[in-house]
C-alpha cells in the first residue's frame, strides 16, 4: 500500500473533487442553441479572450508540442538549478488557468483579482490549503480552455499516447522522477499533494519517532482525464442529451477512474514511483464503454 487508508482516501477524494470542478464549470460556460434546425454549442469567452480558431486535430499536436517543450525546458532548469525561472513560470501558468476557471461564474475583473493572489499564495505561502485549492481550479481551468477544441477520438489516442510515455519517463529514463523530486524539494509540485507523518520504530533504542512522508497525484494525472471527462460531456450534449444528464452521465467516468486510482493507490508499494495515467486511462475507457 502506498500509504495509509486516511491519505489514499483524501486523495482520492480529491481527485473527484477535481473533476467534478471541472466538470460543473465546463456545463456552465456552454449554451446549447438552434440555428436553422441545426443543434449547436456555443462557448463564452475565457479570462485571457477568445479561444484560437482551430481544429481538433491542430489542438492534439499543439498539446504534444508544448507537453514536449514544457518537459525540455523544465529539465534544463533541473540541470542548471533555475528555481526562480521555474517559480515565475509556474506563478503565471497558475494564475492565468485559476482565472479561466473562475471566469466561468466569476466577472473577469474579480476572477483575475482571486486568480492572481491565490497564485502568489501557493509560491510565497505554500501549504495544504493553498496548494490543493490552486490545484483543483488550475486543472478546471485547462479543461475549460482546451476541452471546446477537442474530440473524443483524438482524446483516446491522446490518452494512449500519455499513458505510453508515462511508462517510459517513470520507469525507463526516469526524468519524471527527477521533475517530481525538484518541484517537491522547492516546494513548486504541480498536483494534489498532501504531508503527513508515518512513525517508524528504531529497534535499538526501542521507541519511534515520526518521519514526513507526502502523498502527491501529478497534475497530468488529474488533467487528462478531466480533458477526457469534459470531451464525452460535450460530445453527448452534441448529440441532443440536456446538459445535466450529459453532466450525471460523465460522472460515471469519474467514478471508474477513482476506483483505478484507488486500487493503484491501496496495491503499490511505499517508496516506489508508479506512473498513473495507464491506470486511470483504464479507469476513463471502462467508464467510456459504460456509457
Amino acid at each position: 500500500m502506498k500509504h495509509n487508508y486516511t491519505v489514499i482516501f483524501l486523495l482520492v477524494s480529491l481527485f473527484i473533487l477535481s473533476q467534478l470542478i471541472g466538470l460543473y464549470l465546463l456545463k456552465q460556460d456552454l449554451e446549447v442553441s438552434i440555428h436553422d434546425g441545426v443543434r449547436q454549442i456555443e462557448y463564452s469567452s475565457t479570462a485571457i479572450g477568445e479561444r484560437p480558431e482551430t481544429t481538433p486535430e491542430s489542438t492534439f499536436v499543439m498539446i504534444i508540442t508544448g507537453l514536449t517543450i514544457g518537459t525540455l525546458l523544465l529539465l534544463l532548469l533541473i540541470k542548471y538549478n533555475k528555481v526562480n525561472i521555474w517559480r515565475y513560470w509556474f506563478l503565471i501558468g497558475s494564475a492565468l488557468m485559476i482565472a479561466m476557471a473562475l471566469n466561468v461564474i466569476l466577472p473577469t475583473l474579480i476572477a483575475w483579482l482571486i486568480a492572481v493572489t491565490l497564485a502568489i499564495l501557493r509560491i510565497k505561502k505554500n501549504n495544504v490549503f493553498t496548494q490543493n485549492s490552486a490545484e483543483l481550479l488550475m486543472y478546471a481551468g485547462l479543461a475549460v480552455f482546451l476541452v471546446p477544441m477537442l474530440n473524443v477520438v483524438l482524446m483516446l489516442i491522446l490518452l494512449v499516447l500519455v499513458s505510453i510515455y508515462d511508462m517510459y519517463a517513470v520507469w525507463k529514463s526516469k526524468h519524471m522522477i527527477t521533475m517530481a523530486k525538484f518541484t517537491s524539494k522547492n516546494n513548486l509540485f504541480p498536483g494534489l499533494s498532501l504531508n503527513y507523518s508515518n512513525k517508524v520504530d528504531i529497534t535499538t533504542k526501542k521507541t519511534s519517532k515520526k518521519k514526513k512522508k507526502t502523498g502527491v497525484l501529478g497534475g497530468g494525472d488529474v488533467a487528462f482525464p478531466l480533458l477526457f471527462s469534459g470531451v464525452v460531456m460535450t460530445s453527448l450534449i452534441e448529440t441532443g442529451m440536456p446538459k445535466i444528464i450529459a453532466f450525471q452521465h460523465s460522472l460515471i467516468i469519474v467514478l471508474t477512474t477513482a476506483l483505478a486510482l484507488a486500487l493503484l493507490l491501496l496495491l503499490g508499494q511505499k517508496n516506489k514511483f508508479y506512473p498513473a495515467m495507464p491506470f486511470l486511462t483504464t479507469g476513463l475507457i471502462i467508464g467510456f464503454l459504460l456509457i
